[in-house]
């Protein structure tokens, strides 16, 4: 089970590096992506659908990224 207050205080230590770190942790959290699946999705993967209810909504994984790699595996 998730524990509220560390992932309010992660997003928080993300938020005071900047922007671009608080969008990668939030999109790990909501989307429950591995580190390497985030750094490897494209805008491709994504289906918004019409809203948070519709079913079509989705996050395709097509690649990870490992630690030590500069490219899409």
């Amino acid at each position: 089970m998730a524990d509220p207050e560390a992932i309010e205080a992660l997003l928080t230590a993300a938020r005071e590096q900047n922007v671009e770190l608080e969008a990668f942790v939030t999109t790990l959290l909501d989307a429950g992506l591995r580190r390497g699946e985030a750094l490897a999705l494209r805008w491709r993967c994504v289906a918004w659908g019409i809203d948070e209810n519709d079913k079509r909504r989705h996050v395709r994984v097509e690649a990870s990224r490992s630690r030590t790699q500069e490219e899409d595996g």
